[in-house]
């Protein structure tokens, strides 16, 4: 019985060790795709209104304060959002991923502002 556990223990442990570069290169391939991740820039529209934007288009904040909170933007399920700790670059593109809070949504997303005229902002 102790040569049979022994062995099971061997094989086991000989499983765990295993990495996919020392697998068969067709089954390392196969997982790297299973991994691979694309991510999607969506573009939201600006709004020129007073009130807050609508879902999926965005405002720029205030000018004395554009410089801090940067823009307002509201997800298709109509939460509000402030771009506060984002990055936005010269084109629009807001780094990182924008994410609604609201425990209820699930946006999250990689967006670029259409319309974005206040250069870069960190």
């Amino acid at each position: 019985m102790t040569g049979r556990l022994s062995a099971f223990l061997a094989k086991l442990s000989g499983f765990w060790r295993q990495t996919p570069s020392e697998e068969e290169p067709s089954i390392a391939k196969e997982r790297e795709v299973q991994v691979q991740r694309r991510y999607y820039l969506i573009d939201i529209p600006r709004f020129e209104g007073a009130s807050d934007p609508p879902p999926l288009s965005w405002k720029a904040c205030h000018p004395s304060t554009v410089h801090r909170f940067k823009a307002q933007l509201t997800c298709p399920k109509g939460h509000g959002l402030v771009l506060k700790g984002h990055s936005i670059d010269a084109r629009g593109r807001v780094y990182p991923s924008v994410v609604c809070m609201t425990d209820s949504c699930e946006f999250h997303e990689f967006v670029r502002l259409v319309g974005w005229d206040f250069g870069p902002l960190a």
